[in-house]
């Protein structure tokens, strides 16, 4: 029996005016048959904000989606409900928070300013023991990844609906049990994929298992990977933007490689190491996402140690979108990636800007 009550749990603000967009975007998650809660007694409390949240019911809820509207953080409610969201999908894996920005920006709500600016100056005077978890927690939660309604369908929110529901479908019949993580860096047009570029690459680079050498900065690593794809002759690695991602337990990574990666156009994924694979969950959760967001011919780099992801990034393959895998020279591969025709490339070559290609008979 499964564990979940719903597949996916809307925190919104309920007194905002984004409550008719959320009862289409319910109705829209319905018709692609995901069973979602949109429970209205907490959604943001009555006009004092105070209505209890019912945390058994967002603990039963796979995906975890916040509604970011204009006068969110001025809920009281909604500010615990969304520390809580936060705690469950930094306690575990399997469960997922998406934010969904309508009519404000991730800068906005990452940064307290505009109406959540003015929410914040109220919660100083009436609620000043929670105020630094709830700055944190909007931080945190407007780093992942998810939608955002003004930069990615032009303001249409029927298109806007349309996608978030085909992307929650998607992710549920590739990857049920993946994770995102939190992404400590880059602007809104960086970090969020976007879906105006006809040709792009995004890069996702596990740290855990493909480290960064001695004495090599990361914006070395960054330079000699664009050096390594100008090379390339073929059409498909002629990407026109190029966004680069890269994993790891950022808490505990040095302050001059953190620095490094800030500095060179790298977005910062933060996961916790003392989860079980959440940065091979957070990696595939990224990569579905962005697959379906950015249409072939976008292109996706994928640099790890673990072999697993050949079924995904064979998958990836079959939909058209160009594949490179670099991996390094000790690990080996499964058969079923030298019949993918994906691209992979060495390590320890990459790091050096030569990019030369493995011996695909090489097997696990």
């Amino acid at each position: 029996m499964s564990r979940w009550m719903y597949d996916v749990y809307l925190s919104f603000r309920g007194l905002d005016n984004c409550k008719t967009f959320v009862d289409h975007l319910y109705n829209g998650l319905k018709r692609n048959r995901i069973h979602t809660c949109l429970d209205d007694s907490v959604a943001g409390g009555d006009v004092s904000g105070e209505t209890e949240v019912k945390y058994d019911v967002i603990e039963k809820s796979k995906f975890l989606m916040v509604i970011f509207s204009d006068k969110y953080a001025s809920s009281t409610s909604c500010m615990r409900e969304l520390v809580k969201i936060l705690d469950l999908s930094a306690s575990s894996s399997e469960y997922k928070c998406i934010p969904v920005f309508y009519n404000v920006t991730p800068e906005m709500v990452k940064e307290q300013s505009g109406s959540y600016a003015e929410a914040f100056a109220e919660h100083e005077v009436s609620n000043k023991a929670e105020v630094g978890e709830w700055r944190k927690a909007l931080s945190m939660a407007a780093s992942f990844s998810g939608w955002d309604l003004n930069s990615e369908t032009n303001g249409s929110e029927y298109k806007f609906i349309e996608d978030i529901s085909k992307g929650i479908r998607k992710m549920f019949s590739d990857a049920p049990s993946m994770h995102a993580g939190i992404r400590v860096h880059k602007s809104e047009s960086n970090y969020r994929h976007s879906k105006h570029s006809k040709r792009q690459l995004a890069i996702y680079w596990d740290m855990e298992s493909c480290c960064i050498p001695n004495g090599v900065a990361p914006k070395e690593i960054y330079n000699n990977i664009l050096a390594c794809l100008q090379r390339e002759t073929e059409i498909k690695w002629q990407a026109s933007e190029v966004t680069m991602y890269a994993y790891a337990d950022f808490m505990n990574v040095s302050p001059e490689i953190s620095a490094g990666c800030m500095g060179a156009e790298i977005s910062m994924v933060y996961v916790p190491n003392d989860v079980n694979d959440v940065i091979g969950k957070s990696i595939l959760f990224d990569m579905h996402l962005y697959a379906h967001k950015n249409p072939p011919p976008s292109s996706i780099m994928l640099i790890s140690g673990d072999a697993s992801f050949c079924h995904t990034l064979h998958r990836l393959h079959l939909q058209d979108h160009p594949v490179i895998f670099v991996i390094p020279s000790s690990v080996g591969l499964l058969s079923a990636l030298s019949c993918a025709s994906i691209d992979v490339w060495d390590w320890s070559s990459v790091i050096h800007g030569e990019g030369h290609a493995v011996n695909r008979e090489r097997g696990v």
